[in-house]
């Protein structure tokens, strides 16, 4: 992964310690390859990169909330969006975060055959894209970008 992606996961780390909340321990390879396999995808680089250095927050969904009620679930609690909001067109959705207890939540694509890392939100009638890429999506959480964090 790349040094700027490397320190925007710092970032993020301090970002969460500065409010009160703890970074999880990186999940392992064997629990990400085990991940891909129970879930027949391929995670994108960023993404593996993310929950192999930070998975989340301590406790994940059922964990401490940042300062906008955001939860960062471990990989272990990551699972599809909900059944209305289907997929996209190039794969589906992992949901691996939320906002006010699920009142709506942010879903990764995860494509069986390709590396997208495209983040939507989840809790209209469909999907709506936020970001581009999960690193994308960590810089316009931690600027508190309104469109990021809560969309059109």
């Amino acid at each position: 992964m790349s040094k700027s992606f490397d320190e925007l996961l710092d970032n993020l780390r301090h970002h969460w310690v500065a409010q009160g909340v703890q970074p999880s321990s990186g999940a392992t390879d064997v629990e990400i390859r085990a991940f891909e396999v129970r879930r027949g995808c391929k995670l994108a680089q960023e993404v593996r990169s993310y929950f192999k250095q930070v998975n989340g927050v301590v406790g994940g969904r059922d964990g401490k909330r940042d300062r906008e009620l955001l939860a960062f679930w471990n990989l272990n609690q990551v699972e599809p969006a909900a059944d209305e909001a289907g997929t996209v067109a190039s794969g589906p959705l992992l949901v691996f975060a939320d906002w006010s207890l699920s009142a709506h939540d942010y879903a990764f694509r995860a494509d069986a055959g390709g590396p997208g890392s495209e983040v939507f939100l989840i809790g209209g009638r469909k999907p709506e894209k936020v970001a581009s890429s999960l690193g994308e999506f960590l810089r316009g959480y931690m600027a508190g970008n309104r469109g990021v964090l809560f969309g059109a």
